[in-house]
C-alpha cells in the first residue's frame, strides 16, 4: 500500500513538474452583459461583436482586434474565448472595447487586470528559477526530487523509484 501510495505521489509531482514547463494558452475567456441604456438585456439571439485592445482608456493606439459573428446572447449575457494575440501584446496597460454590430464602441473601455497571482509570477523574471530559489531546496545538486519528502526513508526510495522509472 506504502509503494502505491509513493508511487501515486511521483506520479503526481511529476505532472506538476512538467505542467510548469508548459506554455500557458494563448486564449482569453471573457464574459458580459449587453443591455440597452435603460438596463434591459439586448432580446436573445446571435451578435456580431469586435473585441480590441488599446493602451488608453480613450484615444490610444489599437494592439489587437478579433471579431467574432455570431456571439450568443441569452438574457443579455455572453461569453468569448478570445484569440490571436500577437507576442508581447500583454507589455503594459490595456484597456478592452467591445462594438456590437455597427453600433458605436461601448464606454467606457474596461481595463485589463490582474490576478493576484499572476502579480507574483509577474516578479520572476525568464530564466531565473533554480534550485537554491525552490522551497526547502526542493531539488538537490543531483537535479532528482529528494527534496520532496522530508522523511529521508521516503526520499531514498522516491529518488531510486524516480530514477528507475526514467524520470528527469
Amino acid at each position: 500500500m506504502k509503494r502505491a501510495l509513493l508511487c501515486l505521489c511521483l506520479l503526481v509531482a511529476s505532472v506538476c513538474v512538467k505542467a510548469q514547463t508548459t506554455a500557458a494558452p494563448s486564449l482569453l475567456n471573457f464574459q458580459g452583459r449587453l443591455a440597452r441604456p435603460d438596463g434591459i438585456p439586448v432580446a436573445n439571439g446571435n451578435y456580431s461583436v469586435r473585441f480590441s485592445l488599446w493602451n488608453a482608456v480613450s484615444s490610444g493606439t489599437e494592439r489587437w482586434n478579433q471579431t467574432i459573428s455570431a456571439v450568443a446572447v441569452k438574457n443579455g449575457t455572453f461569453a468569448v474565448i478570445l484569440s490571436g494575440f500577437p507576442v508581447n501584446v500583454f507589455d503594459g496597460n490595456l484597456w478592452l472595447e467591445i462594438k456590437v454590430g455597427s453600433d458605436t464602441p461601448l464606454t467606457p473601455r474596461q481595463q485589463l487586470l490582474s490576478v493576484a497571482y499572476a502579480m507574483k509570477a509577474n516578479t520572476v523574471p525568464d530564466g531565473s528559477i533554480t534550485a537554491a530559489k525552490l522551497n526547502n531546496n526542493f531539488l538537490t545538486a543531483g537535479g532528482d526530487l529528494t527534496g520532496l519528502y522530508p522523511n529521508p526513508l521516503l526520499a531514498t526510495n522516491a529518488s531510486s523509484l524516480l530514477k528507475v522509472s526514467g524520470g528527469h
